[in-house]
């Protein structure tokens, strides 16, 4: 089974989101979609997902 992944990204107002699940393709054109938006991003595993995780991370 493919690995799938979460995107988090950073807000101002907001802190970091979290996207659904999605295969390596389909998380890779989000986070270049968020980041010509300007926005922080990290896209992880989906077994290292928390919000902890990503923070320190």
């Amino acid at each position: 089974m493919e690995q799938s992944f979460i995107v988090w990204w950073y807000q101002e107002d907001a802190g970091w989101m979290a996207s659904a699940q999605m295969d390596k393709e389909t998380s890779s054109s989000y986070s270049r979609e968020l980041e010509e938006r300007g926005y922080p991003i990290k896209v992880v595993p989906r077994f290292k997902s928390s919000r902890a995780d990503i923070i320190e991370g």
